[in-house]
């Protein structure tokens, strides 16, 4: 596999200032054997009326196993999986582990050019598709390895041993962000940044007998916690039915009917869901709501109405293991005016760290760094990012451990509780997803009849959508180039990253430094006459508008519900002069 610019198969050993003690040094599919020899007859997966128990989801793994590894996948060989939630899927995942392969998520919804892009930069080995699936022409040359051969080799006669040389420092799944400059940014996690917290004594990890409902895309960095949080700990993993997860009704149906005691939901989901029934939540032993800021009023809802038994606030970056930092809420004042993130999950630490470089006190906002087992390996091929973004522990004993700077804004309280107050750059969260709004601006700057893009958020909570303003190259016409980009965006950005409202004009406002003035360009982008935003005295009335987007990339609610945008917002403030 292509580097991150870090030592092969590996990072620093991290510090573990909380003394959890756990199985640093177990893989992620040694522990799943580990369990099927404890609950061979236990149900592990469930789809619909289908049923699979630990043993049968291992036989199924060991004939996956071999089918890869004769198709010649080595240790460290990325293997990427373009497949639906199922049990295809589960058994690719836990196969492509098994073979000291990386696993790489691919939503197959993912647009052919940005597909294209993903496996240009990640080289895998194959490619892991349904039968039936029709892979994009950017990508023929890579070996393709259907769910039917998976299923029909051979399981070898004894059982699938560890690949020489692999360690719990190993990548064992590689996902990709949102990237500043245009081209997703690839995360390489360790199977030991996971196990520290599937091992964790949390309240949001299974337990035996516990029933999880699956609800995060597999491309989405959760679908691992869920995974593999649920399987290695005897607990049965549910797979909804497309559509159940956007339904209220349809999802209280579901968490009756599959006795589900654990569920994480993004905060987008919550919102809706918290708002339309409140009650919803009350049959659940845990609730984790994350991937966004959670709306304080929600929580109160939820409580007021019904709780779980464990709703808890969960936080963290791709960049370091999934959940970082976690918050039990039992009650939600009146006045509270956010829902604090916590304090670190087992074997991590947490650092907030002024803009000169020291530790903040107490009640003093900095950058949230992260320590501790779950640092991911770095970017991908991006040896310069990787530097930048995971640095030397300054602040602990071991001059090789890193952590890693997420470039939030969040103040320690004087009980050590972290509270989220921002990001300090672009980057926004969109229906639990990052997205780096230099991205979007990339890829619409890229069309040949663009001159200049600027991309913000428009509206509020649930209803946050893209917006952008374009200023067109000479001689283009404004009404078509507004249409072309549309086709342009969604050929290239997954459907969250697609602006729901495009908006050309004649230039861009500047600040005084002469940068964007975004806060201008926006309230004028939130006005609800598209076509008399051109009505500026400051501008030249020559506009052509795209005020709600193309179908597929409407403002969406609850991971791809289509809903009317609310009142939407000036977004972000104007460029610092």
């Amino acid at each position: 596999m292509p580097s991150t610019g870090l030592a092969p198969h590996g990072c620093a050993p991290a510090r573990d200032d909380t003394g959890a003690g756990y199985p640093r040094d177990a893989l992620l599919p040694e522990l799943f054997t580990e369990q099927v020899r404890k609950t061979p007859d236990s149900v592990a997966l469930v789809r619909g009326n289908d049923r699979w128990t630990f043993r049968e989801l291992h036989e199924r793994t060991r004939r996956a196993t071999a089918c890869l590894r004769a198709r010649g996948v080595r240790r460290g060989d990325a293997v990427a999986v373009l497949l639906e939630p199922s049990a295809p899927w589960v058994t690719a995942v836990l196969a492509v582990l098994a073979a000291g392969a990386v696993y790489l998520p691919i939503d197959p919804r993912t647009p052919r050019n940005r597909l294209a892009t993903l496996v240009e930069d990640a080289s895998p080995k194959c490619l892991v598709t349904a039968p039936e699936t029709e892979v994009p022409p950017p990508v023929p040359h890579v070996a393709r390895v259907t769910t039917r051969d998976l299923d029909r080799a051979q399981a070898p006669r004894s059982g699938v041993s560890r690949p020489a040389g692999t360690a719990a420092t190993d990548a064992a799944y590689l996902i990709y962000t949102s990237g500043s400059t245009g081209v997703p940014k690839g995360v390489l996690c360790s199977h030991r940044g996971l196990v520290r917290f599937v091992t964790a004594d949390h309240p949001a990890v299974p337990r035996p007998g516990d029933r999880l409902l699956a609800t995060a895309s597999p491309a989405f960095d959760v679908s691992c916690y869920e995974v593999f949080c649920t399987l290695l700990n005897g607990a049965c993993l549910v797979l909804p039915e497309p559509g159940d997860l956007l339904d209220t009704e349809a999802l209280a149906q579901s968490l009756r009917d599959h006795r589900i005691t654990t569920l994480w939901l993004s905060a987008g989901l919550f919102h809706v869901h918290a708002q339309t029934a409140p009650h919803l939540f009350s049959g659940l032993r845990c609730l984790m709501v994350g991937g966004d800021t959670v709306s304080p009023a929600a929580v109160r809802a939820v409580l007021a109405h019904g709780a779980p038994d464990t709703l808890v606030n969960g936080y963290g970056p791709t960049e370091n293991g999934v959940i970082s930092t976690s918050y039990v809420v039992r009650e939600l004042p009146e006045d509270a005016e956010l829902v604090p993130i916590g304090t670190e999950v087992p074997a991590t630490t947490a650092h907030v760290v002024r803009p000169d470089g020291g530790l903040a006190a107490p009640g003093q906002e900095g950058e949230l760094w992260l320590g501790g087992d779950g640092v991911a390996l770095g970017y991908l091929n991006d040896p310069r990012r990787t530097a930048e973004r995971f640095v030397a522990d300054r602040f602990g004993g071991d001059a090789r451990a890193r952590l890693y700077r997420t470039g939030d804004i969040v103040r320690r309280r004087a009980d050590r509780v972290l509270e989220f107050h921002g990001r300090k750059d672009r980057q926004v969260k969109l229906r639990g997803f990052r997205v780096e709004l230099g991205e979007v601006e990339a890829v619409l700057s890229a069309h040949p009849d663009v001159r200049e893009a600027a991309v913000g958020v428009l509206g509020e909570g649930p209803g946050q959508h893209l917006g952008a303003v374009v200023v067109g190259a000479p001689g283009a016409e404004s009404t078509a180039l507004v249409r072309h980009l549309s086709e342009h965006a969604r050929d290239r950005l997954p459907d969250h990253m697609v602006p729901s409202r495009i908006v050309c004009v004649p230039h861009l406002p500047l600040t005084v430094s002469g940068k964007a003035d975004r806060g201008r360009l926006l309230a004028r982008l939130a006005r609800p006459e598209a076509h008399s935003l051109a009505r500026d005295p400051e501008e030249d009335a020559d506009e052509a508008a795209a005020p709600h987007g193309p179908p597929c990339a409407r403002p969406r609610t609850a991971q791809g519900s289509d809903r009317p945008p609310p009142p939407a917002r000036p977004g972000p403030p104007p460029a610092a002069p």
